[in-house]
């Protein structure tokens, strides 16, 4: 298995994600919990699990289009594989797992996985940003400031680190973090040239698509309506959410988020308490099974100590600029 993170990067997250469940849940009848699952829609609920299953494959589809090459059968299996870790694992580990997995299966090499993460992470970022900025124009009177500043700030600490990258190139900067840039800049500029560029488009397109489409399903097997506000709002809540240090499966910053996503449809929280936690189980759940039947011989035969040792002197290669 992967290796074994700090003490303390495991203590942290799980903390973070208890005091948010206490602060949500502590007022919280237990019995209106239960009561509250008499709401599910089982239509609704079929299609939520159903494309909740489904959704790691559609991810495949981009990343397919991102590394250029490899099966996808395999690339799918680690897609699957690294999403079932990621609910399991701390501090993201999923992510380095489905790498080494590409890796040992289909022999691609570290810094072209590396990028196809990163470029995954940007094109997510902008089709964030783009939903933030449709869910101001619906929701300008209420949420439209808190949101704006929140752009601002992200928007700033981009380009506070676009320019720490740009003085430390004009200083001469060779080593660490510009060597890292140049490599990976370079991957990624072959991924979004000529056809393979406008299949990775395509791919985002449908995967973005999908995600609103699970969104409106997962809130609406509970909720007699769902506007395009609580749609849009609990997909960048969401994502915002995987960003805060929470336990494995983002759990409690995920049920933050969907909570927050009733109240910006104006339905209370005390009476949907059980939603977020529904919402995120017949996620949850669905994936992990499915990524460890597909994963778990890989996961348990795969020699992670030597693992470790080649992904280390891949990094120390790029950071080298070899």
């Amino acid at each position: 298995m992967p290796g074994r993170p700090g003490l303390l990067r495991i203590v942290v997250p799980v903390a973070v994600s208890i005091l948010i469940l206490y602060l949500m849940y502590s007022k919280i009848d237990p019995g209106s919990l239960l009561s509250g699952l008499s709401r599910i829609d089982a239509r609704w609920a079929a299609a939520y699990v159903a494309m909740a299953c489904m959704e790691p494959l559609v991810r495949a589809l981009r990343w397919r289009a991102l590394l250029g090459s490899g099966p996808f059968g395999t690339v799918a299996g680690g897609m699957y594989t690294g999403k079932a870790c990621n609910n399991l694992f701390p501090l993201r580990m999923g992510d380095a797992v489905r790498v080494q997995y590409l890796r040992d299966r289909a022999g691609l090499p570290y810094r072209r996985t590396v990028a196809s993460l990163i470029g995954e992470t940007m094109m997510d970022l902008a089709f964030l940003a783009l939903t933030g900025i449709l869910f101001a124009l619906l929701a300008i009177n209420r949420y439209g400031r808190i949101l704006t500043i929140a752009l601002i700030v992200l928007l700033a600490i981009g380009l506070l680190s676009a320019l720490a990258v740009f003085y430390s190139r004009r200083k001469g900067g060779t080593a660490g973090i510009s060597r890292v840039l140049h490599a990976l800049s370079t991957q990624m500029g072959e991924m979004a040239s000529g056809a393979r560029g406008v299949r990775i488009l395509a791919a985002t397109l449908l995967l973005w698509g999908y995600t609103i489409a699970a969104s409106y399903c997962g809130l609406r097997m509970m909720l007699p309506s769902v506007s395009a506000v609580g749609v849009l709002g609990s997909i960048a809540l969401v994502y915002f959410a995987a960003m805060i240090p929470s336990a494995p499966g983002f759990i409690g910053s995920y049920h933050a988020a969907v909570a927050t996503s009733l109240g910006l449809m104006g339905y209370s929280f005390s009476e949907y308490a059980s939603l977020p936690i529904v919402v995120h189980a017949l996620q949850f759940i669905p994936q992990v099974l499915i990524g460890l039947s597909t994963g778990m011989k890989y996961l348990h035969a795969n020699d992670w100590r030597r693992a470790y040792v080649e992904f280390d002197t891949a990094r120390r290669r790029i950071m080298k600029g070899d």
